[in-house]
């Protein structure tokens, strides 16, 4: 159950952090020419030179909710998110 929980955790963040990168140099944005396809799965993907093992990065995002009704309390909230690439 906790090795469960640990994989979907790992996955979710590792999709957060490639989604930008895919979105900047995945298919139709190859930088370096060669056509727009994507690259064979397990193959190497266009990436900037500073993302490498032992990279991290901070990222904080904050999010609120508001009700209709003035009587019911809103919610807000805040974190920071770390990744790191290994």
């Amino acid at each position: 159950m906790v090795y469960n929980r640990f994989i979907v955790a790992l996955s979710a963040v590792l999709l957060l952090f490639a989604l930008p990168t895919i979105a900047q140099y995945g298919p139709g944005a190859n930088p370096g020419g060669g056509g727009a396809d994507a690259p064979p799965a397990g193959g190497k993907m266009d990436v900037p030179e500073y993302i490498k093992p032992g990279f991290q990065l901070l990222y904080m995002s904050a999010s609120s909710t508001e009700n209709t009704d003035p009587n019911k309390v809103g919610s807000a909230g805040m974190g920071f998110t770390e990744y790191t690439i290994i």
